[in-house]
């Protein structure tokens, strides 16, 4: 659900009692270090004190959290775990396109060259295989 400040709260149902305001976050990842991300948008209902991400925090947060993850798993990834996007695309019968918007979006798992170029992991390859219905309604 899309949420503003003009919309009424989720939880209380009171109207014009959302207010945009903004935080750091730090996020607790399993087997990675923390993450911090800064300037996070959120609305907060002044009535029952409860608070949402925006929709572009959420998409950010992913996106943070998947390039985080890919970071750290450069260095312990080797050669021979990873694919290219291409060669992913062509295995689990999606575009370049499809995919590049998937590693962008935090739902496939990927590692960082050093000039920044990104990698999915081979493990990809048998998950997207199995969710490739799911994808195709998305």
């Amino acid at each position: 659900m899309r949420l503003s400040e003009k919309s009424k709260c989720p939880v209380c149902n009171a109207k014009n009692t959302l207010k945009l305001k903004r935080k750091t976050e730090e996020f607790e990842i399993k087997d990675f270090p923390p993450l911090k991300i800064r300037s996070l948008e959120f609305l907060e209902c002044s009535n029952c004190e409860e608070s949402f991400y925006t929709s572009k925090s959420d998409a950010r947060i992913n996106a943070e959290v998947a390039f985080h993850k890919a970071k750290v798993l450069s260095s312990k990834v080797t050669v021979d775990q990873i694919v290219t996007q291409s060669y992913l695309a062509k295995m689990v019968k999606l575009s370049r396109q499809r995919i590049s918007a998937m590693i962008h979006k935090g739902q496939i798992e990927f590692v960082c060259s050093q000039d920044g170029e990104k990698f999915p992991l081979k493990t990809e390859i048998s998950r997207l295989k199995k969710r490739k219905k799911e994808l195709a309604l998305v």
